[in-house]
C-alpha cells in the first residue's frame, strides 16, 4: 500500500477527489473519523451508487453489485446487516475461529505431503472460501465449486481465461437460492 501517499492525503488533504483519466474519478477519504462519519449518513453517501469498486460500472453489473451487502443502500443495507449480525455473537465467533484453525490445519495436511504447493489456490482461496459455506450451511461436496466460482467472480476470468465473473457470480445465487428454497 502506498502508505506515504495515504499520509500525505491525511495532513494535507484527507477528502480529495481523485480524477482519472480513464474513469469518472473518485473520493478518497483517509481519515477515521471522517470515514465513521460517511458511513452513518446513507441519505448523503451510498455505495448503490457507484458501487465499491473504483473502476466504473455499467448499469448491468451494478445491478449484480447491489445484490452484495456491500453495495446495497439503505434501508435494504441496514435490515441485511442485521440479519447477518446474529452470525456474529462472540459465542458464534469463538466457534468460528475455533473451525477456520482447524480447517486451515487440514488445508495445508493436504498439501504439505506434496513438498510444495500453489499458495493461493491451494490454501488462501479455500480456507474463507470454505468458512463461508459452513457459515452458509452449503453442502461439503459444494465447496470446491465454490471455490472456483469465488475466483472467477474476483477475476472475472474461468480457466480458459473467457470473461466469466457474471456467470459464476449467477451460479453462485443459484446455488444459494437452491439451499434457501430446500430449507
Amino acid at each position: 500500500a502506498p502508505h506515504d501517499q495515504f499520509d500525505l492525503l491525511r495532513k494535507s488533504a484527507p477528502v480529495f477527489w481523485h480524477d482519472e483519466s480513464k474513469g469518472s474519478g473518485f473520493w478518497a477519504i483517509t481519515k477515521h473519523a471522517d470515514v465513521k462519519k460517511i458511513s452513518r449518513d446513507p441519505r448523503t453517501f451510498s455505495s448503490a451508487l457507484g458501487s465499491t469498486f473504483i473502476p466504473d460500472q455499467d448499469e448491468e453489473t451494478l445491478i449484480m453489485l447491489r445484490l452484495s451487502v456491500l453495495n446495497m443502500a439503505d434501508p435494504q443495507h441496514t435490515r441485511y446487516r442485521n440479519i447477518v449480525a446474529k452470525g456474529f455473537t462472540p459465542r458464534v465467533i469463538s466457534k468460528l475461529v475455533e473451525d477456520t484453525n482447524a480447517r486451515a490445519a487440514r488445508v495445508v495436511d493436504e498439501v504439505a505431503g506434496r513438498g510444495e504447493c500453489e499458495f493461493v489456490n491451494d490454501i488462501a482461496s479455500k480456507v474463507p472460501i470454505q468458512t463461508i459455506c459452513t457459515m452458509l450451511g452449503l453442502d461439503d461436496e459444494l465447496w470446491p465449486r465454490m471455490v472456483e466460482l469465488t475466483n472467477m467472480m474476483i477475476s472475472g476470468l474461468d480457466a480458459e481465461g473467457q470473461g466469466a465473473g457474471h456467470m459464476a457470480a449467477m451460479e453462485v445465487y443459484a446455488l444459494c437460492d437452491q439451499m434457501a428454497a430446500a430449507r
